[in-house]
């Protein structure tokens, strides 16, 4: 009592493996259809970092402009700076994107909305 059988062992591998890979496959699928379906994921961005003005983002010649006031944290990975507008809305932009301007626009964010809301990861 209390042993399982090889078959039974490997059914429940393959039914965990299948289980874990689910989310995170679908997750993928569901961002490519935005990705292909919505314009605002679509089409490209221009951010502009105004020191008076704050972030003003142009899309398909619209503009947004976001004061200062607006712009609530910021939070930077290896890879990309979260930069974040609402509670649970940021500019998600690559760090490659700002090139040599990534030290300048940083430290201007930070001087708008102060050291303790902006954070650093490595």
């Amino acid at each position: 009592m209390g042993r399982i059988e090889f078959v039974q062992f490997v059914l429940y591998v393959i039914v965990g493996v299948v289980v874990l890979a689910y989310t995170p496959v679908q997750l993928k699928f569901r961002a490519k259809k935005q990705m292909e379906v919505n314009p605002e994921y679509r089409d490209p961005r221009e951010y502009i970092f105004s020191e008076d003005e704050g972030v003003c983002v142009v899309q398909n010649g619209q503009e947004t402009k976001y004061d200062w006031s607006r712009i609530q944290r910021t939070v930077t990975t290896p890879k990309t700076i979260g930069i974040y507008y609402e509670k649970d809305r940021a500019f998600i932009i690559p760090k490659e994107a700002f090139g040599d301007r990534f030290v300048p626009v940083m430290q201007m964010v930070v001087q708008h909305i102060g050291l303790n809301n902006v954070r650093l990861t490595q």
